[in-house]
Parts: structure tokens; C-alpha cells; sequence
């Protein structure tokens, strides 16, 4: 039983997005600040969001109601990754922000 969704979000929500913004080391696709200045910059957040929306349950729906911050894209990604069962890294350097967060998602 998941707390965040209340039904299953496809899978193709997650790699529609992540083969459209990111680029790959190896294997896995690389989720970092990049990436979400290029969904700013190609306005393509508000559609991703509408289309998560109705996969959360009404209370957590300020998940993707918020406004869409770097912080908040990367709690979507983890609860998406989570609830999809896909495994995923991070490195981050403790001196600095978490603009400089990178996730490694392995699909």
C-alpha cells in the first residue's frame, strides 16, 4: 500500500520525461539541475504535472500543486522511482547546494 498514489502511475510518465531531458552515463540516466532548468526552459513542467496529478491521493496532491522548484522536481522523481521500483544513486557534495545533487536513475 503506497501513501503517496492513490493509483499506479505508468512507468512511461518517468522514461517519457527522462528520454526527452536528460543524457546518459553508461547505462543509467543522469537527473541533475540541468535537466530541470531544461523543462523550465522548454515550459514543459505544468503538462508533466497535470498529467501526475490524478495518480496522487487528494491530500498529497500539493506535491504537484506547489510551486515547481528544483526541490520539489527531485521529490516527484524519488517517489516516482520508489513506487516504480527503480533503483537510483546520488552524489552530493556536502559543501555545496542541491543544485549540485545528481541522481543516477537505472532503467
Amino acid at each position: 500500500m503506497n501513501q503517496v498514489f492513490q493509483s499506479e502511475p505508468p512507468f512511461n510518465i518517468l522514461t517519457d520525461l527522462l528520454e526527452r531531458f536528460t543524457y546518459k552515463e553508461g547505462d543509467k540516466f543522469i537527473v541533475d539541475y540541468v535537466m530541470y532548468k531544461r523543462i523550465l526552459f522548454f515550459n514543459y513542467q505544468d503538462e508533466w504535472l497535470d498529467q501526475l496529478r490524478g495518480y496522487y491521493y487528494e491530500n498529497k496532491s500539493f506535491y504537484v500543486t506547489r510551486k515547481f522548484t528544483y526541490v520539489s522536481f527531485i521529490n516527484i522523481i524519488r517517489q516516482l522511482c520508489k513506487y516504480l521500483y527503480v533503483d537510483y544513486t546520488y552524489n552530493q557534495d556536502r559543501s555545496q547546494s542541491y543544485k549540485h545533487l545528481k541522481y543516477h536513475l537505472a532503467i
